[in-house]
């Protein structure tokens, strides 16, 4: 998620970078949504400390046995003033954060503007391709049964057979081995991730329809 406050000192900035990913960032709308924001947070902020100031008064003359009824009225108004304005600040934030995971990362500014692939330009190329087998590709794919995996789990996935499946297994030791060779941390997760680890990642809410859910 890019930060609101890089986003508060640049917005054109920000705004003609996304163009090069066809990303239109409505600064307007932006500019509306904080401003709400801030006027709310202010206005939250303010009965909290009225709230505060009243119930030390309550406290007191409650200590001293004196009457309570006027400012425990008062103090009842401004809870449910203040339950209100928070539910208001409360929908100001959300709508903060859908439009903020809405946007994309910005671009190097080495990033030439293009609709598709065939736009993109090659910078450097390392190493030459080399044929070395005669296999098509369509002999390799025999190994991948979507007939099984459908019956097993539904649409989308695949059993993986034979070379395939032993390709799979040693492509994932090498990328461990290489990793670990690079200082990262070997780590065995759970299968499911929270609505919060999915955000953190860039998954959701982008990606929402395309993931499995359970309920």
């Amino acid at each position: 998620m890019i930060d609101i406050n890089f986003l508060r000192a640049n917005p054109d900035k920000i705004r003609n970078s996304l163009k090069i990913k066809n990303y239109d960032l409505n600064t307007n709308l932006f500019k509306k949504i904080d401003s709400m924001r801030k006027k709310q947070q202010i206005d939250v902020e303010d009965l909290q400390s009225q709230k505060n100031k009243l119930s030390k008064e309550f406290g007191e003359l409650k200590k001293n046995n004196q009457d309570t009824s006027q400012l425990s009225i008062k103090l009842e108004e401004i809870k449910m003033d203040l339950e209100g304005k928070e539910d208001l600040l409360n929908e100001s934030l959300n709508d903060m954060n859908d439009f903020l995971l809405d946007i994309p990362n910005t671009p190097f500014q080495e990033v030439e503007p293009g609709n598709g692939e065939e736009d993109n330009k090659v910078i450097k190329t390392v190493g030459n391709i080399s044929k070395r087998d005669s296999i098509d590709h369509l002999e390799i794919t025999s190994d991948i049964d979507t007939e099984s995996a459908a019956k097993l789990s539904g649409t989308r996935f695949s059993v993986l057979k034979d070379d395939v499946a032993k390709l799979h297994r040693a492509l994932i030791s090498f990328m461990l081995d290489v990793a670990e060779k690079n200082g990262y941390k070997e780590r065995y997760v759970p299968y499911l991730a929270n609505t919060k680890s999915l955000t953190g990642t860039g998954q959701l809410p982008k990606f929402e329809d395309d993931l499995f859910k359970v309920s």
